[in-house]
């Protein structure tokens, strides 16, 4: 497991985001662990697995409503042997159940942030939040618009979706 990115919660908890291991396969899913004191964490949950393809390179966020944010990388639906090959940035929200009882029931269907087509990338990809609005951010082979892209979405927008 790896990739680690982390956030002190506003309850005071800490959550982590990290690409690891399906159990028993060989693709990659996403996990989130949690902790009271930043020092002992919790056993990972998964909380995403692309159904056809693996998927990695999480970030997360915690929303002023509580939910949780988490962006990632996925080649769903575009198998290949070459690991995380052709991959799409997606997003997923959580529906504001507490960190200590999440699971993948507890987040939406991904959606492709970009809207990136097949045969095109979207890579690395990072999330800040700021004054009502959420700023993503990848980088991408978009026939056009090639080179890194960053989205702004209002936290009204993203909650009606």
């Amino acid at each position: 497991d790896g990739m680690p990115v982390w956030q002190r919660l506003s309850n005071g908890k800490y959550v982590c985001a990290i690409e690891g291991w399906v159990p028993g396969g060989t693709d990659l899913c996403i996990k989130l662990l949690w902790s009271d004191d930043g020092v002992n964490w919790s056993e990972p949950v998964i909380v995403y697995r692309a159904k056809n393809g693996t998927c990695g390179a999480p970030y997360v966020v915690e929303l002023p409503t509580g939910q949780l944010y988490i962006t990632f990388q996925t080649n769903e639906n575009f198998k290949s042997w070459v690991p995380l090959a052709n991959p799409k940035m997606y997003g997923i929200i959580s529906d504001g159940t507490p960190i200590e009882k999440i699971s993948a029931k507890n987040f939406s269907e991904p959606e492709n942030v970009f809207g990136i087509n097949d045969g095109e990338f979207g890579l690395w990809n990072c999330i800040y939040l700021s004054d009502n609005y959420l700023y993503i951010a990848t980088h991408t082979n978009h026939a056009e618009l090639p080179g890194t892209l960053i989205k702004r979405i209002s936290l009204d927008e993203l909650m009606s979706q």
